[in-house]
This record gives structure tokens, sequence and C-alpha cells, in this order.
């Protein structure tokens, strides 16, 4: 199972994981600065 995952991120295109990188920043900016990544549950990072 974790191979398959393995596989399906490497075959994701590199601009699509900067435009990730760059929306979950966003999103943690517009977040309270008290909260951060602990206010956003592991599956939805797994998720994205």
């Amino acid at each position: 199972m974790e191979s398959f995952i393995q596989r399906a991120l490497l075959a994701v295109p590199i601009e699509t994981l900067a435009l990730v990188q760059m929306a979950t920043e966003t999103a943690l900016d517009l977040l309270p600065p008290l909260q951060g990544w602990d206010s956003i549950p592991p599956s939805v990072i797994q998720h994205s």
C-alpha cells in the first residue's frame, strides 16, 4: 500500500506540488497565528 502511495506521489508533476505548497501556505496565512498545523487534521494534510 505504501509503495502505491509513493508511486502516486512520484507521478505528480513538480509544478503541481508547487501549487499545492503555495495553496497550503496561503491557507495557513489565513488561519489565526496561534493555530497553524495543529488545527489541521492529519487526514487533510495526507489528502492534499
